[in-house]
């Protein structure tokens, strides 16, 4: 899973299309919560799948497993977050402009020979750091638990443009079924790797990989039914480096100022404290569930009506966002050992303080996720690298003076002052938005 979305660069490229004319009005409000609850009951199936694998691997694992597990996904994801290069969300705004016999084969084929090559670079950058010491990054992680974890790099390249591709074929309601299946999976290959054949850390990455596997075998065969066989071409391989070279610092960023505390954990603390770090931070993001659908639904109404006619309607997605979140959070807070006893056993106990201290970041992640669009639709993408260049920066060295001395209590404050500070850049945008519609600014 990811925190990337190919959806921005298809708003950036559309929205002008679709602002409405002189004597059009936003859809209903209704038409939009009822968009929510659609697309939060989806994404709640796949969460349920992704809760269920977590208490799996938890019980089974235990939290120095747990811990090995999440130091090897966390680094094999940032070295997917870097090579990747921003390629879906290029794909995606092709995708917007032209139709599918225009970029399909070239687009594709060109991705897939670009993952090759950052494939082919990411192992040699692994097995340096594992054989030779150099750079210094897998320490205290056992060999093949970080072998199973980088045998998927392929996948981690392609997870996020496979969705583009879907949604650029206009194959909304596939990539719907692709993920549920793929979440069905996940869960299938872990109680098989990790229950039955107790394969450990490495089998509980391995039933995390499943849900990537049916996702992109989904995107090449229905990109294949489209098109016809891919190819390979210098000028397609160029248009998606300089388009993606434009947005990879943002994706990076963001995912540093979320993941930069399990990495920085897993070098300096104990494999148990950083299993249950992480397992804190995944119960944190399962609460983000409904400001996840709220920002789906943002992004369809900025694409559907533009920037400052969707603002009619964001502005109450943005209160519900704050208000359901801030109430899931405090009962969160006080159910905070129930909720570890049910999902990790009484030996995740130990990570109370850290989740009730990850929960003050879920108003910050849910204002951020239903403000996304109005920055991306406004073309303010100087403005959005910029702010995820700071936090991800701050997150880094954050974690690096507060992990050494105070562990995940330390990587928790670290991600709250991140929150904390990418939520008032948003909340600013949102007042500046505010007043111009009450002054009549805006369309």
């Amino acid at each position: 899973m990811s925190l990337r979305s190919p959806i921005p660069a298809a708003v950036a490229a559309r929205w002008q299309r679709h602002r409405p004319t002189d004597g059009e009005t936003p859809a209903p409000h209704r038409a939009a919560w009822w968009a929510i609850a659609r697309t939060a009951a989806s994404r709640g199936a796949n969460m349920a799948a992704l809760l269920l694998v977590t208490m799996l691997t938890t019980r089974a694992l235990g939290p120095v497993g747990r811990g090995h597990m999440a130091a090897a996904y966390g680094w094999v994801t940032l070295f997917g977050t870097l090579g990747y290069l921003s390629l879906s969300q290029v794909i995606a705004h092709r995708a917007a402009r032209e139709r599918p016999a225009a970029w399909v084969a070239e687009s594709v084929g060109s991705l897939l020979a670009i993952t090759a090559v950052a494939t082919l670079v990411g192992w040699a950058v692994a097995a340096s750091a594992f054989f030779v010491g150099w750079p210094p990054l897998f320490t205290a992680i056992p060999g093949p638990v970080l072998a199973v974890a980088f045998a998927g790099l392929p996948l981690l390249l392609l997870i996020e443009s496979a969705s583009s591709i879907l949604i650029g074929l206009g194959r909304l309601d596939t990539l719907n079924r692709a993920v549920l299946a793929g979440a069905g999976m996940s869960v299938l290959a872990t109680v098989v790797a990790v229950v039955v054949l107790h394969g450990g850390a490495a089998g509980g990455i391995a039933g995390l990989l499943a849900a990537n596997v049916v996702l992109v075998y989904v995107a090449l065969r229905a990109a294949h039914a489209a098109a016809g066989p891919f190819r390979a071409t210098w000028a397609g391989a160029r248009r998606l480096l300089h388009g993606g070279a434009q947005l990879h610092v943002t994706a990076v960023a963001s995912f540093l100022s979320a993941q930069a505390g399990t990495l920085i954990l897993s070098r300096y603390r104990p494999g148990a404290e950083v299993g249950q770090y992480h397992l804190a931070l995944q119960l944190t993001v399962a609460l983000q569930l409904l400001s996840s659908a709220m920002s789906t639904v943002g992004y369809a109404k900025v694409t559907e009506l533009g920037p400052d006619a969707a603002w009619t309607v964001q502005r109450r997605l943005l209160v519900a966002a704050i208000a359901a979140t801030t109430l899931l959070s405090v009962v969160g807070a006080i159910a905070a050992p129930l909720i570890l006893r049910l999902v990790g056993g009484a030996a995740f106990l130990p990570a109370v303080p850290i989740l009730r201290l990850l929960l003050l970041t879920t108003v910050g992640a849910a204002v951020s996720a239903v403000m996304a669009s109005q920055w991306i639709a406004r073309g303010l993408f100087l403005q959005v690298s910029a702010t995820s260049l700071v936090c991800g920066a701050g997150a880094v060295v954050a974690n690096l003076l507060l992990v050494p001395a105070h562990g995940a209590v330390g990587a928790a404050w670290s991600a709250v002052g991140t929150y904390a500070l990418g939520t008032l850049v948003n909340l600013g945008l949102a007042l500046r938005l505010e007043l111009r519609w009450r002054r009549g600014a805006l369309s």
